[in-house]
């Protein structure tokens, strides 16, 4: 038995010194890492002091602009005809109150909504969060997601400018949503668009892919792919002008185009749109 005793010694040792590296380093990165993930932990820190926790319905009469931190799980942004505004998270496991979501309405009417309370030691619980926003706030209105892994999705927006930055997740813009702005970055997620934006459409994933089919083109859009495809299905009518760049992609098109400039042109070139890919190849159908 006690030539077993040295060994197990060592390897208790050993298992302390990783357990205890790991926390400090977690801790330390946390601090100083500007809130880069590592071993699992990150730094959450914010001064929630004026913050609610919990769900349920945010009683303010205006609400001008919206700041969502998340972390993981899924984001959903939906339009409703209540008359406030309101938050409901879910989790795998009963959640205590230092990990429920946090939200806070300020004098000017910015809705800022946190993933749990302040803290330098943190774990991701994979929760999940439906954003209500009540129609007579969305015309106008500023939307800023920004999550580590959470894919976020937008249902019957309409009217707002939506703004996502992502490690990892993934966004996803439904049929349904009619955004006047929408710009998403990803380092690895997926984005899926299928409902309309107007104005201008900035979107870049390193190695997702991007997925569009659009019932109409904006008038200004910025697409790029690092390894991924990106695939655009537009309308019959659709009229664009195109400049495609690419290190080694390919580029096929369904529609009738003309060369000017330097440009791809179909029709009359009445919507902008530049996409560059590094491998990746685009396509665009009908």
């Amino acid at each position: 038995m006690n030539r077993w005793k040295k060994p197990l010694r060592i390897l208790l040792t050993l298992a302390a010194v990783l357990v205890a590296g790991a926390v400090i380093l977690g801790i330390l990165n946390g601090l100083l890492a500007d809130g880069a993930w590592t071993f699992g932990w990150s730094a959450y820190s914010y001064d929630d002091e004026l913050y609610q926790a919990g769900d349920g319905s945010i009683p303010a009469e205006q609400i001008t602009a919206i700041s969502l931190d998340w972390v993981d799980g899924t984001v959903t942004l939906e339009a409703c005809h209540d008359a406030y505004a309101s938050v409901t998270e879910s989790a795998e496991s009963q959640l205590t109150e230092a990990a429920q979501l946090r939200w806070y309405v300020s004098e000017d009417g910015v809705l800022s909504v946190k993933y749990r309370a302040s803290s330098y030691f943190l774990s991701g619980k994979n929760k999940s969060l439906v954003l209500r926003i009540p129609v007579e706030f969305l015309e106008g209105l500023e939307i800023k997601v920004k999550t580590n892994s959470a894919n976020v999705i937008l249902k019957e927006l309409t009217g707002c400018d939506v703004e996502i930055e992502s490690q990892s997740g993934g966004a996803a813009v439904l049929s349904d949503c009619d955004l006047t702005r929408f710009s998403a970055t990803t380092g690895s997620g997926k984005l899926l668009i299928s409902g309309g934006v107007r104005e201008q459409m900035l979107l870049s994933t390193r190695t997702g892919t991007i997925r569009g089919n659009l019932p109409f083109l904006p008038r200004q859009s910025n697409l790029f792919c690092g390894k991924g495809d990106i695939e655009l299905t537009l309308p019959q009518d659709a009229s664009f002008s195109l400049g495609f760049s690419s290190e080694k992609g390919n580029f096929t098109c369904a529609f009738d185009l003309a060369q000017a400039d330097g440009r791809w042109i179909c029709g009359t070139g009445e919507a902008r749109l530049d996409v560059k890919t590094e491998k990746g190849n685009m396509s665009i159908s009908k």
